[in-house]
């Protein structure tokens, strides 16, 4: 209701009139109504009103009277109202501390590699479209199933603001669906090659313009992406003895080389498993001699920890394992493919019994007999 004075004017006007959602709204029959202007004909009884007819909207003409309110005969209709805008927001997924929350919460990402939290490349993040109203309510109106909301497209961008498309990548997402102005997605960036450089991205959602146009150009959510990988290193020992193995997570660095990542404190690692099969955090492939991972003497694992300890808050992105003594020369390439996230890619390590490394110190060395 917008009640402002009348007399003399025929009309009520303003300039403060909200709606704050979306779609259309309909005055019905006589929902907009004057029972006011008229009162100057409504003369003191007895008798009473005699030129009109108290409680009627009638425009016709009965008994020499017409109705005394003034309204709207038919249906009127306001609209069409669209959101103001959308606003994304993005769960990084790794960081050193996340909460107990399943997936795990970690703070805003922030553009440096040593930053509190980021997001693999692959790895899905949990994100939200919001539409808002111009007061910053949700219009909860706009939902897939009514057909207020309209088909919106999300994209990866390089600076706040759908200025500078993100490069060197793809964003990939299923179709947004809203429910009471809300779309909850999981989607992932992904870049075009592995050794890519750490990247911040902020995620803008958008309506074509053939639509309305609405976009998340003030608020959108933001997360570093960094290319991962885990890698084995290379071990040799002797036969009769258990021989420790290590193994790295890394990224791939601005400075163009792969180094240990030191701030994840999410991804774990198990390593309580043979990797004579193909099952668990180990894969064991390429015997030789042929063989040799199906007999007895196959080098088992024993023991292993994850690829941080929390007990001393030390996240260096390394963890060690061991394989038992085969009492059998042979070597089998190892990499922590099976059930490892698909998004850090494994590289293979070679562990070796019966064949001494010599001193990665040594330069040069001759023996004379």
């Amino acid at each position: 209701m917008y009640s402002v004075p009348r007399a003399p004017q025929p009309a009520s006007i303003g300039t403060t009139f909200q709606y704050s959602d979306v779609g259309y709204f309909v005055f019905n029959q006589g929902a907009v109504y004057d029972s006011i202007w008229t009162g100057a004909d409504a003369v003191a009884g007895p008798p009473a009103h005699t030129d009109c007819v108290v409680g009627s909207d009638s425009n016709i003409l009965a008994n020499g009277m017409y109705g005394y309110n003034v309204d709207n005969h038919t249906g009127t209709s306001g609209g069409r109202f669209i959101p103001a805008y959308f606003g994304t927001t993005i769960i990084p997924q790794i960081c050193p501390t996340p909460s107990l929350l399943t997936p795990p919460l970690c703070p805003a990402s922030t553009a440096s590699p040593s930053g509190p939290s980021f997001t693999y490349s692959g790895q899905p993040f949990p994100t939200t479209v919001t539409a808002y109203n111009t007061g910053g309510g949700i219009t909860a109106n706009y939902t897939t199933a009514s057909g207020y909301a309209k088909t919106v497209s999300l994209a990866a961008y390089a600076n706040a603001g759908n200025t500078l498309p993100a490069a060197g990548g793809t964003l990939n997402y299923s179709a947004l669906t809203f429910a009471a102005g809300i779309a909850t997605l999981t989607p992932n960036y992904q870049f075009s090659t592995i050794k890519t450089p750490p990247a911040m991205i902020w995620v803008g959602a958008s309506e074509p313009a053939t639509a309305d146009g609405v976009s998340s150009s003030t608020i959108e959510g933001s997360t570093y992406i960094e290319s991962g990988r885990t890698v084995i290193v290379n071990a040799y020992g002797s036969p009769s003895a258990p021989l420790p193995m290590t193994a790295w997570l890394q990224y791939w660095s601005s400075a163009n080389s792969w180094a240990l990542v030191t701030n994840d404190g999410v991804t774990t690692f198990n390593a309580g498993v043979n990797p004579g099969v193909s099952s668990g955090s180990v894969t064991a492939a390429n015997y030789l001699p042929a063989g040799w991972g199906t007999v007895s003497t196959s080098p088992q694992l024993t023991t292993g920890i994850g690829f941080y300890r929390s007990s001393t808050s030390l996240f260096n992105g390394t963890a060690n394992f061991i394989l038992a003594a085969p009492n059998a020369s042979g070597r089998v390439d190892l990499s922590l493919g099976a059930n490892m996230p698909t998004w850090l890619n494994a590289a293979q390590g070679r562990a070796t019994f019966g064949i001494y490394a010599g001193s990665p110190n040594v330069m040069y060395l001759r023996e004379i007999y």
